[in-house]
C-alpha cells in the first residue's frame, strides 16, 4: 500500500533533480500527464483498489 507512490515520486526527485524546484514541478507534470494517457488505452490505474 502506498509503493505505487513513492516509486512515482522517486522517479520525479530523479528526472528533476534533487534539490530543483523547477525541474521536480516539470518532471511531477510530465509524469501525470504520461500516467493519464496511458491509463485509459491500457485499463488501469495507479489508484488503490
Amino acid at each position: 500500500m502506498g509503493q505505487n507512490h513513492i516509486v512515482d515520486a522517486f522517479l520525479v526527485v530523479v528526472t528533476g533533480g534533487v534539490g530543483e524546484l523547477v525541474g521536480n514541478v516539470m518532471a511531477g507534470l510530465g509524469l501525470g500527464v504520461i500516467n493519464k494517457v496511458i491509463e485509459p488505452p491500457s485499463g488501469r490505474g495507479s489508484g488503490p483498489r
